[in-house]
């Protein structure tokens, strides 16, 4: 499946039909600068797929796999991932305002340093701390939601000051 696949799918939904990709194999594809506002991409794997400058807000990833996926300057905001390898993704300008990332993967992820208000990463496996840094990663707006069954020793500087984390949510 490539591109031009994605956008006849998308565009031949009609008003108020659910858009839907679910299961789909988009490994690699382009998606950038596409409207993918409210996709249902429950089950696909898009493994190194390219969202740079397109709009997921309210989109559904649900078990999707987005290992090395790129979100430059993605517009994300309320886009739910659900149990979501997001490992290696690239979230770099991106808008993650009211997104939510529950047990999700984000070991190796670059996020904005500013991740936006009220983002939710319950229950998300959170270490982005390159082999050998010393200095912390700086997340506002973010306090330590912890669950001690997942936590890992790494140090994160937050508000309230450096704790070890695993799971966050947003203030």
């Amino acid at each position: 499946m490539d591109r031009d696949d994605v956008v006849k799918i998308i565009y031949a939904a009609t008003p108020g039909q659910k858009k839907s990709l679910q299961g789909l194999d988009l490994q690699g594809v382009d998606l950038s600068k596409l409207d993918l506002t409210g996709v249902d991409f429950t089950g696909c794997n898009l493994i190194g797929a390219n969202f740079s400058n397109a709009n997921i807000s309210k989109a559904l990833f649900d078990n999707a796999n987005l290992y090395r996926a790129r979100m430059h300057q993605t517009d994300a905001r309320g886009a739910v991932f659900i149990g979501c390898d997001l490992q290696r993704t690239l979230f770099t300008d991106a808008q993650l305002d009211s997104a939510r990332m529950v047990g999700c993967d984000l070991d190796g992820a670059h996020v904005p340093a500013n991740l936006g208000s009220k983002v939710d990463l319950r229950a998300t496996w959170w270490n982005q701390r390159p082999k050998g840094a010393t200095k912390p990663i700086d997340m506002p707006r973010v306090k330590p939601v912890l669950e001690a069954s997942k936590m890992k020793e790494s140090p994160i500087k937050l508000r309230a000051g450096r704790v070890p984390f695993q799971s966050l949510r947003t203030i």
